[in-house]
């Protein structure tokens, strides 16, 4: 799994969600803070 996958992944769940934004695709670790918000499942082991 690449930063490729996970920015995909972002857009589909910042579509849903909404609070997230582009900078949260680019710089998942600089939104920690949000991603807590998100389903626990949806984020791959790497944090």
């Amino acid at each position: 799994m690449g930063i490729d996958f996970i920015n995909v992944e972002f857009r589909k769940h910042v579509k849903v969600s909404g609070d997230l934004g582009t900078t949260g695709s680019v710089c998942p670790f600089s939104q920690k803070q949000k991603m807590e918000t998100l389903p626990e499942n949806f984020l791959p082991p790497f944090i």
